[in-house]
């Protein structure tokens, strides 16, 4: 009888020390059943805590028991974290160990994604909010036990729901200078949607540009301006039109003085079907005055925004200030109305050459992002 059940003690032998071998040894005389004697060597070989969850071993490490029990003394007791955090590690499978707090994030796994899509932000996820937005908020979260941005957007008006549309158009780009979005959850039969994004730093190019104790550097702010301009030309080529380029839908890595694209709810492919009577343009102190006379978005609108960011990031002021919408769209169509230039020093008017043929009013006269590009690199290359 002990030759059949040496394969199952061996292994525990190695773990067990010589009094439990006398003792397996000793209540083996003792045993004439074999299932006794099973549960005999498990009884002596497996450690008390281990002992008291060893119906759980065939789950997730998340899920098993790590620590003491809980108050109640329930078998049931979870290692560091809520229900939701267990959740998520059943639907993205066992990802070994997380980040101190991470644990604590919500997760947007299904079936946890739900009450996100049913109701909005979760209460529990209202302390993971990192910024909010016109169409909506974002929230970081656990996606298949990785860390995520995720927008919520309420699908209340039609230019919601056509953020969400839009959104989708990003699935396909892989850029280091564009935010990789994931996943587009749009289902009709809920009032939310979410879109699934990289998580970055929560830092705009608007922040830093408001913030007057932070000093931008020539070449700083050449350095965020080639990686936006990389970030045009790689979505131009992949056939889509942003059409909200501004400092707030750029996000910056301060470490390395890199910035990332965001935000692609106003976006659209070149050649997607044209309505004459939909509105094309994001923020209206960054549109191009085509836009406002509903003729087909291109490229060149793009190259327009471009340039008041550029305009922006010089002066730090903001473009058209004290002017109602209604007052920038009639003056920058009938009067040719553009932020008054700065130049003071031989940079500055190399500068501001560049953002002034972006904004002509004719596109065909505003040069191609990858002119910008050149002509950026150029100067950038007088501080290296």
């Amino acid at each position: 009888m002990c030759s059949e059940i040496s394969s199952f003690i061996s292994p525990r032998l190695l773990r067990c020390g010589t009094n439990s071998v006398s003792k397996i040894s000793f209540r083996c005389k003792l045993t004439s059943n074999y299932s006794n004697l099973t549960a005999t060597v498990r009884s002596i070989c497996t450690p008390p805590r281990v002992q008291s969850t060893w119906k759980w071993r065939s789950l997730p490490r998340c899920l098993i028991e790590d620590n003491p029990k809980d108050e109640a003394g329930s078998p049931d007791a979870r290692h560091r974290g809520s229900d939701e955090d267990i959740l998520s590690c059943r639907d993205g499978g066992d990802q070994g160990p997380q980040r101190p707090g991470r644990s604590r994030l919500p997760s947007v796994d299904t079936p946890l994604r739900k009450p996100w899509l049913d109701d909005g932000v979760p209460a529990s996820a209202v302390t993971s909010v990192v910024g909010k937005g016109a169409f909506g908020t974002v929230v970081k979260a656990l996606y298949k036990g990785q860390e995520v941005a995720v927008k919520v957007v309420r699908k209340h008006r039609r230019a919601s729901l056509k953020s969400l549309d839009n959104e989708e158009n990003a699935l396909s780009l892989n850029h280091p200078n564009v935010v990789s979005i994931c996943r587009v959850v749009n289902e009709d039969r809920h009032d939310f949607g979410l879109v699934l994004m990289e998580i970055c730093p929560n830092l705009t190019l608007q922040k830093i540009i408001d913030d007057p104790s932070f000093t931008i550097r020539p070449e700083t702010r050449l350095r965020y301006l080639i990686d936006i301009s990389e970030a045009l030309s790689y979505c131009h080529r992949q056939g889509i039109i942003h059409l909200d380029v501004k400092p707030r839908n750029v996000l910056v890595l301060l470490k390395s003085n890199r910035s990332k694209l965001c935000d692609f709810g106003m976006s659209r492919k070149i050649d997607s079907k044209f309505d004459s009577n939909s509105e094309y343009f994001g923020t209206v102190a960054y549109s191009a005055p085509e836009l406002f006379c509903h003729r087909r978005p291109t490229i060149k609108c793009d190259v327009y925004s471009y340039g008041i960011l550029m305009w922006q990031l010089q002066t730090r002021e903001t473009p058209y200030h004290g002017l109602v919408q209604d007052a920038i769209i009639y003056k920058v169509v009938s009067q040719d109305l553009r932020p008054p230039p700065r130049n003071t020093t031989q940079f500055d008017l190399e500068y501001s050459s560049i953002y002034q043929n972006c904004w002509c009013a004719h596109p065909s006269k505003r040069p191609t992002i990858n002119y910008i590009l050149s002509k950026l690199n150029e100067i950038f290359q007088q501080f290296e």
